[in-house]
């Protein structure tokens, strides 16, 4: 089944790395849940597929929506 959305080596650092290497896909028709630890990067892993970090934040790996790359992370576009 082809990928909705899929993350590449997905990295984030806001002064310092905060995310390192997330790769996921999500399929339609299935539910998702992205878990881990108390300040393990949930939240931004989550706003960079929406495209919606803030300004001053340095982003590595792909966001692909579909077969087009997402806006959502800088290294993607």
């Amino acid at each position: 089944m082809t990928p909705v959305l899929s993350v590449r080596d997905l990295t984030i650092s806001i002064g310092r790395p905060l995310v390192r290497g997330i790769s996921l896909d999500l399929t339609a028709g299935r539910i998702h849940g992205l878990a881990g630890e108390s300040g393990s990067g949930k939240t931004l892993t989550s706003l960079a597929m929406l495209g919606l970090l803030p300004a001053h934040a340095e982003t590595g790996g792909s966001i692909r929506l579909g077969r087009r790359r997402s806006s959502g992370c800088a290294a993607a576009s």
